[in-house]
């Protein structure tokens, strides 16, 4: 009897499917599974297959029932996706103080989903491994990720990471920082012009103007919630204002020490 063929002598399978002895491609038919090149075991075709285990074919005469001399070699490799994991950048989360939340790279369909009190800041979409979030709530939270694996079996992983709020001090220079992008275009994610600390000053006043030096925005006790809406009555009142950059003032309206900040900002919808 010859020898049987096979397209692949190294055959890759998805753990998860749970491929047997009888998922192993050969070109022919009336095979017997051997555990061995020659001797050994007969397998039965339904035995789940072993990563890295040799199986050894042989065919049968079907009138002398004899097996062929020589038996064809397959290796099996069985492709697992690693687990999907949560890490953040941070020993403490602290209520009002973006955290950076980081998965696996290089996958697709990402989908964040954040414990309530939390705004995401930046990142957070199909295509992001991260996620920065502003935590305004105190106590117990999570933030959970999924995604599709399409190197690895087309595998759905899935991370949940547990966190609990805190209400922290501050560190004079981690205030006032401001994220200067924002796309408000009612996604959910990072829809607001985000200036860190703001609420701790409540008698804080923010100003916005378009390239011309128009006043599009103004406001005081800003508290991280403008979507890119044009406030000024007269030409630009309420209108959304497009795609763009422009130029906000901050101050913070301290009784002791009034700081203020002022820079560029780019709304992108």
């Amino acid at each position: 009897m010859p020898t049987p063929t096979t397209n692949d002598t190294t055959q890759d399978f998805c753990q998860s499917n749970n491929p047997t002895i009888a998922s192993l491609q050969v070109n022919q038919s009336t095979i017997v599974w051997y555990d061995a090149a020659t001797g050994g075991n007969v397998l039965s075709s339904s035995a789940l297959l072993v990563d890295g285990v040799t199986y050894y074919a042989g065919i049968i005469d079907p009138v002398s029932g004899c097996s062929s001399t020589t038996r064809l070699a397959i290796t099996v490799d069985l492709k697992t996706a690693d687990s999907a994991s949560i890490d953040d950048n941070t020993d403490k989360t602290c209520d009002f103080e973006p955290v950076t939340y980081s998965t696996q790279g290089n996958m697709s369909n990402y989908e964040w989903t954040i414990g309530s009190g939390g705004q995401i800041v930046s990142g957070g979409g199909s295509n992001d491994s991260t996620v920065t979030v502003n935590w305004t709530q105190l106590g117990s939270n999570s933030v959970t990720v999924s995604y599709l694996n399409s190197s690895v079996c087309n595998s759905q992983e899935t991370a949940t990471f547990n966190l609990v709020v805190e209400s922290c001090v501050l560190p004079v220079d981690g205030c006032l920082t401001i994220f200067n992008e924002f796309t408000p275009n009612g996604d959910g994610s990072n829809e607001f012009f985000y200036i860190v600390c703001a609420e701790n000053y409540p008698n804080n006043k923010l100003e916005i103007y378009n390239r011309y030096g128009n006043l599009v925005f103004q406001t005081r006790g800003y508290k991280n919630d403008w979507k890119g809406i044009a406030n000024v009555k007269g030409t630009f009142n309420d209108n959304v204002l497009p795609t763009g950059t422009y130029y906000y003032v901050f101050e913070t309206g301290d009784n002791t020490v009034n700081q203020a900040k002022s820079g560029w900002l780019y709304i992108m919808r």
